[in-house]
């Protein structure tokens, strides 16, 4: 698996890059200029912590300069000299749909208008950020619950589509549990060892029996992308159903699954991009606001002691070490 600094980088972030070079330039002349970046940081409602190399932050309209740069939908990585550095290193979220028309407050503080979605696109911005400093064991042992709710997502998506039944369901949560596991690897094949290492995860997940899920690794060749988790789902089945299963049909039933501004084409990246992932994960199980969407229904299954508790309670540390840049 080739790891995904950003969501930028998956399968579905790829396309949203056509003005890309153009918004990071514009990004890096607005630094230059006014310093955007580290003003952002002090005006935020909320601290976004010490975290620096690259350091998160916020895009507003409180300057002309961030006003005239295009709107993106994920956190963007990039580096830029300022004033008093040679170079300095971002990750930028555009907060600028979730912030009032009168940007600053009485204090002097980003007046938010939808604090729900900027908190999760800002948690998306600060674990974005902390996964650009290779912690990637940090988001790995965030207990079960991301990989088994990553596999019941998938699974239940796909098998609801085209009408499978139980067997290639779970088939399809084994599948999807390797590919989620190796999101954390720079291989593009699971090893032996790694298969062994992992079985007990996917088996916590899926409930399944190590005798099929050694088979079913045992079927599968590359986990590089997105094309390769339908490849892998094709070949482990063996159904002549999913003959026309793609990239697109999976991106299709998977988008619906959550809501609010760029919801589709976020949880459509999250599949490749693991902060994305556990970020709207912890939002489901913790946001009002999304308990109605596809991901939050498909959670039920672990709230309170069944998977809910570990996992919040891991999320709240991440994000502690995430903000003080440990």
């Amino acid at each position: 698996m080739t790891i995904y600094n950003t969501a930028f980088d998956t399968s579905t972030g790829a396309g949203f890059k056509t003005n890309y070079d153009s918004i990071v330039k514009q990004l890096q002349m607005a630094v230059i200029k006014v310093n955007f970046a580290d003003n952002n940081r002090r005006i935020a409602n909320e601290d976004f912590g010490n975290c620096k190399n690259p350091a998160a932050t916020v895009l507003t309209n409180t300057t002309p300069e961030e006003v005239a740069i295009p709107a993106f939908p994920f956190p963007l990585f990039f580096n830029s000299p300022t004033k008093d550095k040679e170079s300095e290193s971002y990750v930028v979220f555009d907060g600028r749909p979730f912030i009032s028309g009168n940007q600053l407050d009485a204090a002097g503080q980003l007046n938010v208008r939808l604090t729900t979605e900027y908190s999760l696109n800002k948690a998306m911005a600060i674990l974005t950020a902390y996964w650009g400093g290779e912690k990637y064991n940090d988001f790995k042992y965030l207990s079960k619950t991301p990989m088994a709710a990553y596999a019941s997502l998938v699974s239940e998506s796909i098998a609801r589509r085209y009408g499978l039944d139980p067997k290639d369901q779970l088939i399809i949560s084994i599948v999807a549990s390797a590919f989620y596991s190796n999101l954390f690897n720079e291989q593009t094949t699971l090893t032996e060892n790694q298969k062994v290492a992992c079985v007990p995860n996917i088996a916590a997940a899926t409930f399944a029996k190590s005798d099929m899920i050694f088979e079913t690794l045992d079927k599968i060749n590359n986990l590089s992308n997105l094309k390769d988790l339908v490849d892998s789902i094709k070949v482990c089945t063996e159904n002549p159903r999913l003959d026309d299963l793609n990239v697109g049909i999976i991106i299709s039933v998977i988008s619906g699954t959550w809501f609010g501004t760029n919801g589709k084409a976020i949880v459509s990246a999250a599949l490749e991009h693991p902060p994305t992932w556990v970020t709207i994960l912890y939002s489901a199980f913790t946001e009002r606001s999304f308990k109605n969407s596809g991901l939050s229904k498909v959670v039920d299954k672990y709230r309170g002691n069944k998977g809910e508790v570990e996992f919040t309670r891991a999320m709240k540390n991440l994000f502690s070490k995430a903000k003080s840049g440990y």
